[in-house]
């Protein structure tokens, strides 16, 4: 049984290649919390829900994901189809977030080749 994917590998991607990655993740209130206390962001529309509650007479019912974490999530799904066999990520670009992601909400990802650069064995994707 093989550990990473078959048709993975530098010479598999040409540009312009699409994925809609299979895999999602369902974001908990603990999780984003944990993130965001331990990367020492202050912002408490991430942790707290009373003030969510009442910040603009109620226009945010619920904390706000952190983005850091949500774009950590995301870079987690397309590692199965994009990375497993890679020895270095040169770069993402033109990642964001359609969105406000909340408590509960499941993500999923998708990803474009933009362009592969050989490098001393290393790939750009």
């Amino acid at each position: 049984m093989s550990l990473t994917g078959n048709h993975n590998y530098f010479e598999d991607f040409h540009v312009g290649q699409l994925f809609r990655h299979r895999r999602g993740r369902t974001i908990t209130a603990h999780g984003n919390t944990y993130f965001t206390l331990t990367t020492m962001n202050t912002g408490a529309a991430h942790f707290n829900k009373h003030m969510m509650l009442t910040y603009l007479d109620g226009k945010f019912p619920e904390r706000r994901v952190n983005g850091g974490y949500t774009i950590s999530l995301v870079v987690g799904l397309t590692t199965q189809d994009i990375a497993e066999n890679a020895i270095a990520e040169i770069g993402f670009s033109k990642i964001r977030s359609l969105r406000a992601v909340h408590p509960g909400d499941t993500i999923y990802a998708r990803s474009e080749i933009l362009g592969l650069e050989d490098k001393i064995g290393r790939a750009h994707v």
